[in-house]
């Protein structure tokens, strides 16, 4: 039988370092209920050979979030379409929140409305 020795010795982790993800703007500030609009979000940390996601969240039900469909990513801008259902940086009932992953997980801590 194996010792804890020998079952800590044959496990290994591979750490991957992931560069800080940062949202400064996104343009334009206002998009379609039904969406379809082309937009651009600008920062840094994006990185076209990571699976980037765009979220968008609900201010009003924080249950409710939607994801971009990304279309193109350069280190400091991703092109995307807003999706249906989110209205994007006006005060109101549809505000949401934009954030960007480069993980799927673990998302910006800044972030545009």
């Amino acid at each position: 039988s194996d010792s804890v020795a020998d079952i800590v010795t044959q496990t290994s982790y591979i750490f991957e370092y992931q560069e800080l993800v940062t949202v400064e703007k996104v343009e334009p500030a206002i998009a379609s209920l039904s969406g379809g609009t082309h937009a651009s979000i600008y920062g840094s940390g994006f990185d076209e050979d990571k699976q980037m996601v765009v979220r968008f969240k609900s201010q009003i039900n924080s249950k409710l979030q939607a994801y971009a469909n990304i279309t193109h990513v350069a280190t400091d801008r991703i092109d995307f379409i807003v999706p249906p259902g989110i209205y994007v940086g006006i005060e109101g009932e549809g505000l949401a929140t934009v954030t960007v992953s480069a993980n799927g997980q673990d998302y910006s801590s800044s972030e545009a409305m």
